[in-house]
């Protein structure tokens, strides 16, 4: 059984006297989940570098993903991982503005120039999701919130 989901993102800036609108309130975009499995995770992360895994490969019946929303009521650091427990790669997300992420592909270029320049090659996929609480200890816990579907 599929399950689609409808996402919908706005942003909305000024240039000098030009406002600069892109997205849209009110039309979705569609992405169908072919397996139906959606896995979803709440967790408050400590301050002072803590850091919660979110997913492992297997949770929610999810061995691969093929959409990620997050969302941090506090800057924090996501950080993906491949099966060896490595990092591979971590983005900065900023509080209350939901990160997406299609696929767990971790690509790499064949091209010594960048991934855009070469073609890119499947490495791996991401197998563990963690956040990390990037503050000393004060700034206040991160409350985080993740969906992944397949």
């Amino acid at each position: 059984m599929s399950v689609t989901l409808s996402v919908t993102q706005h942003i909305t800036f000024t240039v000098g006297n030009e406002v600069k609108t892109y997205g849209s309130l009110t039309t979705p975009v569609s992405v169908t989940l072919t397996t139906g499995l959606v896995h979803e995770t709440r967790a408050v992360v400590d301050d002072n570098y803590a850091e919660q895994t979110l997913w492992t490969s297997g949770d929610g019946g999810l061995t691969t993903f093929d959409f990620l929303w997050f969302l941090s009521d506090t800057d924090v650091l996501l950080e993906f991982a491949d099966v060896a427990g490595t990092e591979c790669f971590a983005v900065q997300v900023m509080a209350n503005v939901p990160f997406i992420l299609a696929y767990d592909d971790i690509l790499v270029s064949d091209s010594a120039a960048s991934i855009i320049a070469g073609s890119p090659v499947v490495m791996g996929t991401v197998n563990r999701i963690l956040a990390k609480n990037n503050g000393a200890e004060g700034i206040g816990d991160a409350t985080v919130h993740m969906v992944l579907g397949a």
